[in-house]
């Protein structure tokens, strides 16, 4: 019996990468079981069947519902639980989604040695935003001890890849980028109906997590600085939604919307007429990044402005379906805008349904196949 065990702590509602890799291993039966552990979610099944093959477990602990507040404690507890379920269920091949986990990985290499670890990193796990000094460093030794003990890493952008294996000196990397499934060419009217906007406005439209870093008070001034046809519809959730929803409430050109299941985000993203992914220059993995809603954006056709981060730039520059910033800064992301609203040249409409072939998650199936079937 061939068993897959992911393991993340989430309540696992919208963690698309990690279902999308699932069902790729499912249909193409690369194992008879495949199991996602995740945290309890109190109003979520804690065993959720997924298909016939792969099963997610919401974890509980001793006393968990008794330590809302001592989050500490609590993951604490999570990561106790999981190293017992994962050594319970034997999997052939374990795969840890966050450098977090990968002492639980060492754990289960010690006690079942003929397991096989995949790190399937979401970014560049050691230098992301905000981190401390302090929280870097303990990531970094984390990471350099785990890496023993991980057979194949499998990285999100390019230069993370190149990262990683330079880093470790291991040709044991592969590319499978965030793209969401191919989705058919169609326009949608969502935001347009659900805030009342007229034909004539221009929406620009932020999607994904609303903290820090990711560019949106350069937006927001920005906006007030655009002629008033252009408006701005920021969709997601967060730390700063609540604070950002407030300010909406006071101007007339600043929408919020909280983020929608899985299954609609294409649907509402092709509402937009311009889609915005900024990553400020802050860390390595910003500097690096491919953000999933870039994908999105080029999957519902609609046109892209980026920040001008090494990944991004080079996508849109190559794939010619958007325009670059140039530089990080409010002003330079008004002059994007603005070249935007006075119309782009070259054929749109084309490159970005080139694109949308190009960049799908079919497209990385198979990146993905042949990292797993090393171990088959």
């Amino acid at each position: 019996m061939s068993r897959n065990v992911h393991v993340y702590f989430s309540e696992m509602r919208n963690e698309s990468r990690i279902f999308k890799i699932a069902d790729t291993l499912h249909r193409h039966e690369f194992f008879d079981e495949i199991y996602i552990l995740g945290r309890v979610a109190f109003d979520l099944p804690p065993i959720e069947k997924l298909n016939e093959r792969t099963t997610i477990f919401r974890l509980d602990a001793p006393f968990l519902s008794l330590l809302r507040k001592a989050s500490g404690l609590r993951s604490l507890l999570w990561y106790f639980a999981a190293i017992i379920k994962v050594i319970n269920l034997r999997p052939q091949i374990l795969s840890l989604h966050s450098v977090s986990f990968l002492p639980l990985g060492m754990l289960v290499k010690l006690c079942r040695p003929r397991t096989q670890i995949i790190y399937e990193t979401h970014e560049l796990e050691t230098e992301t935003n905000g981190a401390s000094q302090m929280k870097k460093m303990l990531r970094r030794h984390v990471e350099a001890l785990g890496m023993r003990f991980v057979a194949h890493t499998i990285a999100v952008s390019p230069s993370i890849c190149d990262w990683y294996a330079t880093r470790y000196r291991t040709e044991e990397v592969s590319l499978v980028m965030n793209c969401p499934p191919f989705f058919e060419k169609r326009k949608s009217d969502y935001l347009r109906n659900h805030f009342d906007l007229s034909a004539d406005k221009t929406v620009f439209l932020y999607q994904g997590i609303m903290r820090p870093g990711r560019g949106i008070e350069g937006l927001v001034a920005a906006l007030e600085k655009l002629p008033e046809e252009a408006v701005l519809v920021l969709l997601g959730y967060g730390d700063d939604f609540d604070e950002w929803y407030e300010r909406s409430l006071t101007s007339p050109r600043l929408f919020v919307h909280p983020a929608v299941p899985f299954e609609k985000v294409l649907e509402v993203t092709s509402s937009a007429d311009c889609g915005i992914s900024f990553m400020e220059d802050t860390c390595l993995s910003h500097r690096f990044a491919l953000p999933n809603k870039l994908f999105e954006f080029i999957q519902a056709r609609i046109p892209v402005i980026v920040s001008p981060t090494i990944d991004q730039s080079t996508l849109v520059s190559k794939a010619e379906v958007g325009l670059v910033c140039d530089g990080f800064d409010e002003a330079a992301i008004r002059r994007a805008c603005e070249e935007f609203m006075l119309g782009m040249s070259g054929d749109l409409e084309a490159n970005l349904d080139r694109a949308a072939q190009v960049y799908s998650w079919q497209s990385q199936e198979e990146n993905l196949l042949k990292a797993y079937a090393r171990f088959g």
